[in-house]
């Protein structure tokens, strides 16, 4: 018995021992730059993204789903119209630079406010920075810097963990990614503020090809007890999105409100 099971460590070099840990790879290295160098070369190849989501919203216990349409030039452009069953777009939201609006269709209301965090919430149970989240649905990770950081192994989960840390960025103070070391593929990522989880988004399902891009993401908001599933249905990568795409003004006979 005991050949047996020093047989089968030996077996499985992906291991460090017959406990699960898995052993780091033989390039590894602590300069987070290899990282940063592949991640800003698929940014760099994702210039926009348009195409079909499917949403799962939980808050609390309670569910509901929706279907969108969205277009996205991140950081600071993005649009989203959630249809009814019948095909019918029942809300724009757009983030467009300085600006964040959202029209409802049905309760004929026109909201518009400061893109940041907190109105972005208020309006799609996301709290989280608006060109963050342009970022994410483009298929790429939001960071809070494009360099540096500490890079450790994650002997449980076999994959890199970046961590990065900012007192200026408006995403988040501390920012962990927990990468693959095949591709490069961000699999997980958490952030925080003051020390606090406030967003876990998690991306599978990732395309084959370069730019390779996650189809399928959870965002998890703790403090709201939110969690958004999010599938990416017959997408468009880089399309002509004129600037017009991301302006929304407030129709005849409708006064904006603030958000």
């Amino acid at each position: 018995m005991i050949t047996r099971l020093l047989t089968l460590c030996l077996a499985l070099p992906l291991l460090a021992s017959c406990g699960g840990r898995y052993a780091r790879p033989r390039d590894f290295s602590d300069d987070p730059a290899r990282i940063h160098k592949a991640l800003e070369e698929r940014r760099t190849q994702v210039s926009a993204l348009s195409g079909e989501l499917s949403l799962e919203i939980w808050e609390s216990d309670k569910r509901v789903r929706a279907r969108q349409l969205f277009a996205t030039l991140p950081p600071h452009r993005l649009r989203v119209d959630t249809l009814s069953p019948f095909e019918q777009p029942i809300s724009t939201l757009i983030i467009h630079e300085t600006r964040l609006a959202l029209h409802e269709l049905n309760q004929r209301r026109f909201r518009v406010g400061e893109p940041n965090a907190e109105h972005l919430g208020k309006l799609s149970r996301i709290h989280l920075d608006p060109a963050a989240l342009a970022t994410a649905l483009s298929g790429q990770p939001p960071l809070i810097q494009a360099q540096g950081g500490e890079i450790q192994w994650d002997t449980e989960r076999g994959l890199y963990l970046l961590t990065l840390t900012s007192e200026r960025s408006p995403i988040a103070d501390k920012e962990e990614l927990w990468i693959r070391a095949s591709d490069y593929t961000v699999v997980e990522l958490r952030l925080y503020r003051d020390q606090q989880l406030e967003v876990k988004l998690q991306l599978t399902d990732y395309t084959s090809s370069e730019p390779k891009l996650p189809q399928r993401m959870r965002f998890t908001l703790p403090k709201q007890d939110v969690r958004v599933e999010v599938k990416l249905k017959d997408f468009a990568l880089n399309p002509d999105l004129p600037d017009e795409a991301f302006v929304i003004t407030s129709p005849p006979g409708l006064s904006p409100e603030p958000i």
